[in-house]
């Protein structure tokens, strides 16, 4: 897949369109949560969001499944994102980070620059949003780690299946980001993003 021209048309779609979320659903616990900014920052994300794309990290297991009667149509996860040029090149180079990143989790062997980030990833709890990353090798720019909610109804088949997709970021006026609402990725897009099931 070009992911430089599928990036670009997803970025088109966004400036040129009415920007479009949808409601997003609170599950119970939100109110209290630091992830309830999301939901003060939409407007703010539909305003000047950007379009970025991004790698999971992790997420709720929950989200990895079809939705069902019981299934909360909102989940936590992390993810890693950049906004420079050679991530939109090649995505896949900032997933084998987060792969990594992940691997650590639980861990006392992550490097020394990581070690705080790893432990964030293994608490599950800790929330600290917009937090640069230390690359370790010449893959690219900065890289930003990141919580932030899923709505099932902005991914294609409601749930996650692939493990990197388009977000929307608007670092210089919010620290919340959301995942690019499905109905504003390409076609090609959504076939990679099924790809990895």
């Amino acid at each position: 897949m070009d992911f430089v021209e599928n990036l670009a048309r997803m970025r088109k779609r966004w400036q040129k369109s009415l920007r479009f979320m949808s409601y997003l659903p609170r599950p119970y616990w939100i109110f209290k949560h630091p992830l309830f900014q999301t939901y003060k920052d939409a407007k703010i994300l539909r305003k000047y969001g950007q379009v970025y794309y991004a790698a999971l990290v992790q997420a709720n297991e929950k989200m990895f499944y079809p939705i069902q009667a019981d299934s909360i149509p909102g989940n936590p996860g992390a993810i890693l994102y950049s906004m420079c040029p050679p991530y939109d090149t090649d995505p896949e180079a900032m997933l084998c980070v987060a792969d990594e990143l992940y691997d650590y989790k639980g861990t006392n062997e992550a490097p020394e620059e990581w070690k705080e980030l790893v432990a964030q990833i293994t608490d599950e709890h800790s929330f600290t949003f917009q937090q640069p990353v230390p690359v370790l090798s010449e893959q690219g720019g900065e890289l930003i780690y990141t919580p932030l909610m899923f709505f099932r109804q902005h991914l294609p088949g409601e749930r996650l299946i692939g493990s990197i997709f388009p977000i929307l970021a608007a670092p210089d006026r919010c620290q919340s980001v959301m995942v690019l609402p499905k109905w504003y990725w390409t076609k090609e897009m959504k076939e990679f993003y099924r790809s990895f099931s």
